[in-house]
């Protein structure tokens, strides 16, 4: 999955509604609000690879998730690229060359095999994304620990 750092800028205001809750509670709440920022990530990457290529997407349109990890406090945003459910979802191994494009393409006797024009559908969701994903993230956080406060 693709590295997509947002910097929370006032994290005193995340700390200071986190404060009252235990510390699994804590952990829970932060997590609810990265899945969220997530969430914008992979809605801005599918509509901006939907509104630049017209072609067949199908594949990277469902390859592109978010996922949670399990032992730290870390949310990934990007596309899979693992063979282990490919009868049941996309896989995306070939995301970085629709983003990016490639140059002309020969083989060794000389033919011509084409080039794929850059799109920059997943660069273009990382530097405008961050600060809708940061909204997302604090409003996230926000209503996880309203619920929280609520069923104790």
């Amino acid at each position: 999955m693709s590295d997509i750092k947002v910097e929370i800028k006032n994290i005193e205001r995340v700390y200071a509604l986190v404060d009252e809750l235990k510390g699994v509670d804590r952990n829970r709440a932060i997590r609810s609000g990265m899945i969220q920022g997530a969430k914008v990530f992979t809605r801005l990457g599918r509509k901006n690879l939907r509104a630049r290529n017209d072609e067949h997407t199908g594949n990277l349109l469902q390859s592109m998730r978010w996922k949670s990890a399990r032992n730290s406090l870390a949310v990934y945003a990007g596309f899979e690229r693992s063979y282990k459910f490919q009868a049941l979802k996309g896989v995306g191994n070939h995301a970085h060359l629709v983003d990016r494009g490639t140059k002309d393409r020969y083989t060794k006797k000389g033919y011509y095999r084409g080039k794929m024009p850059a799109s920059y559908f997943w660069t273009d969701t990382r530097n405008e994304g961050g600060g809708e994903a940061m909204r997302h993230i604090e409003r996230g956080i926000r209503n996880m620990v309203d619920s929280l406060k609520s069923k104790y």
